[in-house]
């Protein structure tokens, strides 16, 4: 492979979910592009940014500038020296046949600004989005600071189980599911540490670890709670990411897990509790304390007959950039489909699974 190739894909991808100065790049926090999603569409390449707002995956109130950079150019480019092509939040795109890269300059309501990069996608676009999912590592030690237990070699054979939710303090193994050459992982906030297993799996534990060569120099418990994964498939400069919400602590009745329900892996708190399972219509409210940034309140069964024919789910409505149909997906407002003002008070249909 020629070596600029090399360089392109990496400063891409790196690029693209640069972590501000002085956060580690597993931690989404503060203001940052998370990444670059290209979606193949008709006439083109869809892209959509993903924006994480002092801690907040949303897209509400960013502009942005996308500007076509020579590749000497792209570690030092500004709207200033490189005019801006368009000012759409998603714009479909066609690489020049000169080879530059796609360059987005984005400015958030707190002032800060950022920039990303994206070389053109090769190949065939990866069909669907990858799904993510986690089990419990059974018995993951990390006492007297002993550097083997960190290895590759052995974290491999640690057994697993599916837990939900975790147990107090427990680790747990994520996997990334669907077609990728490799995964990145990231969280929002920064309590816990990965340790990256294969191309699709990665470690996670609870712990924060202060690491020297592997070997344990400080570890932190940090609580139990609600935790969201990031993941991002990547292949061939195609980028696609996953989110799944996994709580921790207590089950049963000594439970401390809040009413809600999940959704697309996304966890939705509710104003009290949702039916075991069935067609449930609920409103949506924008509420930037749950990861999700919304709450579900007013939660009415709905029996199947008395369904829309024309819009069942409630979603076909919603003045997204694009449309969305089908069940609701927290991830619209999250990757950018939607801004939050745009779904904050909609009526939905969701159907909740034991």
């Amino acid at each position: 492979m020629p070596k600029l190739a090399i360089v392109a894909t990496c400063f891409c991808l790196l690029l693209a979910c640069q972590a501000p100065f002085g956060t580690d790049r597993h931690d989404l926090q503060h203001d940052r592009i998370v990444t670059l999603e290209a979606v193949s569409v008709e006439g083109g390449v869809r892209v959509w940014p993903w924006f994480l707002q002092d801690g907040l995956l949303m897209a509400d109130g960013v502009q942005v500038q996308w500007s076509w950079v020579p590749v000497d150019d792209a570690s030092s480019f500004s709207p200033a020296s490189h005019p801006p092509f368009s000012e759409a939040l998603a714009p479909v795109v066609s690489w020049p046949s000169s080879g530059e890269w796609l360059g987005l300059t984005a400015d958030f309501p707190s002032g800060t600004r950022r920039f990303a990069v994206l070389a053109s996608p090769t190949g065939a676009a990866p069909a669907g989005r990858p799904t993510l999912e986690v089990e419990q590592i059974l018995d993951f030690g990390l006492q007297d600071g002993d550097p083997d237990t960190l290895t590759i070699e052995a974290r491999l054979p640690l057994a697993t189980a599916p837990r939900s939710p975790l147990t107090s303090g427990a680790s747990a193994r994520l996997t990334l599911q669907g077609t990728f050459d490799r995964a990145r992982w990231m969280q929002l906030g920064d309590e816990g540490t990965f340790l990256e297993l294969t191309t699709s799996t990665s470690d996670w534990t609870p712990w924060q670890l202060h690491l020297d060569d592997l070997e344990v120099e400080e570890a932190e418990p940090t609580p139990d709670g609600l935790r969201t994964f990031v993941a991002l498939g990547l292949t061939r400069g195609w980028v696609r990411p996953a989110l799944l919400d996994v709580f921790s602590g207590p089950s049963g009745e000594s439970s401390p897990l809040p009413h809600g329900l999940f959704l697309s892996g996304r966890f939705l708190p509710t104003d009290g509790p949702p039916p075991a399972d069935g067609l449930v219509a609920l409103t949506l409210l924008a509420d930037t304390s749950s990861n999700a940034l919304l709450r579900g309140t007013d939660l009415q069964p709905v029996p199947a007959d008395e369904l829309d024919e024309d819009d069942p789910w409630g979603t076909e409505a919603l003045p997204c950039r694009t449309p969305v149909s089908g069940p609701f997906d927290p991830t619209w407002v999250s990757g950018s489909r939607c801004d939050l003002a745009a779904v904050d008070g909609a009526r939905i249909v969701v159907e909740v699974t034991p």
